[in-house]
């Protein structure tokens, strides 16, 4: 599990001084015990990890994604779309949640995407069929909560800390409410 590099220097700071009252007051700093996580890390883990099984849907997304945002293909999806501004994120391996806007991106555009592969014969390998657009679909529900999460404690001046249990509470509804 990843955890912020900032927090591991922190607590690797206190460390030591932490192992001398540890005699004195039987507090464990072991480092396997005396772990504290980034709630953000944690759930874009988890949304990580969830999207594991789709793996190959999410890549042909981000390739047909690649493609059109060209300046040449973008300027031809622009002329057969009604939209003026066809917003296609790409996702980011170090920018959370970037997934979750791509594949809401792709979704929304789905017919448009569609409509220029068909003309223009491009990246017909990419295409997804509509019950793989459904999947998409699926897909960016499933993490919509965790983008909610994160956000709100991303954006907050304070300290997160107190935000962990419940987050992980409202994760865990969710997930629930998922498998019924």
């Amino acid at each position: 599990m990843d955890g912020a590099a900032p927090m591991k220097k922190y607590f690797e700071d206190i460390l030591s001084g932490l192992r001398l009252e540890k005699e004195n007051r039987n507090l464990s700093t072991e480092i396997s015990e005396f772990r504290v996580r980034c709630i953000c890390h944690m759930v874009n883990n988890v949304a990580e990890v969830g999207l594991t099984d789709d793996t190959r849907i999410v890549d042909r997304v981000r390739k047909l994604v690649t493609a059109l945002r060209r300046t040449k293909a973008k300027t031809l999806l622009k002329s057969i779309t009604k939209v003026k501004h066809v917003k296609l994120p790409l996702d980011v391996s170090t920018r959370r949640n970037s997934t979750l806007y791509m594949l809401k991106g792709a979704y929304k555009a789905r017919h448009d995407l569609k409509k220029y592969v068909n003309l223009y014969a491009s990246d017909q390998k990419n295409l997804l069929a509509d019950n793989e657009w459904e999947d998409v679909k699926q897909m960016a529900e499933f993490r919509e909560p965790m983008d909610k999460i994160t956000t709100e404690c991303s954006g907050s001046k304070e300290p997160t800390f107190h935000l962990e249990k419940p987050s992980l509470r409202q994760l865990q509804k969710h997930f629930e409410g998922k498998q019924s």
